[in-house]
C-alpha cells in the first residue's frame, strides 16, 4: 500500500482530529506516522459530506485552510485518503 500512495496528493487524519492535505513523502503504517510535503492543515472542513469530500472534490469556499509548509511529520494517523484529480486542482490554489 505504501508504494501506491507515495508521491500522491492525499488527505490524512489523526486521532486528535487533525486533518491535512499534501504530497505523501513517506508513511509508516506500523507506527501510524507520515511525512507530507507542501502540506496544509484544514482547520474547518467546510464540507456537506464529511471529511472525505476534501479528497473527492477538494476544499469549498467555506473551508478554512492554513498556510502551506514545505514538510511536516504527522503522527497518530487514522486515515490516508487518495485525492481525485478534481480535488487536486482545487488544492493547487493553496500551494503558493
Amino acid at each position: 500500500m505504501k508504494e501506491l500512495l507515495t508521491g500522491k496528493s492525499v488527505i490524512v487524519t489523526t486521532d486528535c482530529k487533525g486533518v491535512y492535505h499534501g504530497t505523501l513523502v513517506d508513511h509508516d503504517h506500523m507506527h501510524a506516522t507520515c511525512y507530507l510535503a507542501k502540506a496544509n492543515m484544514i482547520a474547518t472542513w467546510g464540507t456537506s459530506a464529511g471529511v472525505d469530500e476534501l479528497a473527492d472534490t477538494g476544499p469549498t469556499d467555506r473551508s478554512d485552510v492554513c498556510a502551506m509548509v514545505q514538510l511536516i511529520w504527522i503522527n497518530r494517523l487514522t486515515s490516508v485518503v487518495l485525492c481525485s484529480e478534481d480535488a487536486i486542482k482545487k488544492w493547487e490554489k493553496y500551494k503558493k
